[in-house]
Parts: C-alpha cells; sequence; structure tokens
C-alpha cells in the first residue's frame, strides 16, 4: 500500500502544472459565462476538464485501497478524459504525462487487476 501511495503522489506531483491550468480554465469559463451571458462559451469544457481528475482521482484512491471502482467511472473517465485531450490538441498529454500514464494503468485495473472481484 505504501508503494501505491508513493507512486501515486509522484503522479498527481508532476502533474500539478496541468490540474493548475484545468483548475484556470474552469474558473475563467465560469466567469466568462457569468460575466456575458449573451456571447456563447464552451460550458461542456466544464466536464472536459474537470471529471478526467475527479475520476482518475476516485480510482486512484480506489487503487490505494485494492477495491474495484464502478464501470461508469472508467468509462466516463475515459471518454471525458480524451475528449479534453482532444480538445487540448494533445497539450495535456505533455503537461502531465505521469497522470495520464497512471490513468492507463488505472482504466487496465479495473479489468484485469488482482482487485477482488465483489467490490464492485
Amino acid at each position: 500500500m505504501r508503494n501505491r501511495i508513493i507512486l501515486s503522489l509522484v503522479c498527481w506531483l508532476t502533474s500539478a502544472y496541468g490540474i493548475y491550468l484545468s483548475v484556470e480554465h474552469i474558473i475563467m469559463t465560469a466567469r466568462l459565462t457569468l460575466l456575458d451571458s449573451s456571447r456563447f462559451t464552451p460550458i461542456y469544457s466544464l466536464l472536459f476538464l474537470g471529471f478526467p481528475w475527479v475520476a482518475l482521482a476516485v480510482m486512484n484512491l480506489n487503487w490505494i485501497k485494492n477495491r474495484r471502482v464502478h464501470w461508469l467511472w472508467v468509462g466516463l473517465g475515459t471518454i471525458t478524459g480524451a475528449g479534453g485531450m482532444l480538445l487540448s490538441f494533445g497539450l495535456g498529454l505533455a503537461l502531465a504525462p505521469l497522470a495520464f500514464v497512471l490513468a492507463v494503468f488505472l482504466v487496465h485495473f479495473p479489468l484485469f487487476g488482482n482487485a477482488p472481484r465483489g467490490t464492485t
């Protein structure tokens, strides 16, 4: 368990700048939406920038505890994460490469990992 915590911390800390930029973009989008309601702002980008980090955190915490997550976390996290990568033209991969590797592993873990089956 200690190794999983250390590995997770390294991945999250090296991805801090990417997380910061995602949060900054979410705040900017919310401000633009509140200030100028007549102008279209990409509110859908909130889903593609915020939810993948939440899904990664949920999957990561359950991996540390050696539990499986519900398939919806994996599916929606993968879809929104891939959408966010497309929207950012791959910039997310450049800013948070270890988080991307951790996410790929954590998508693999519930499907083929050694977590007990009854914990979905």
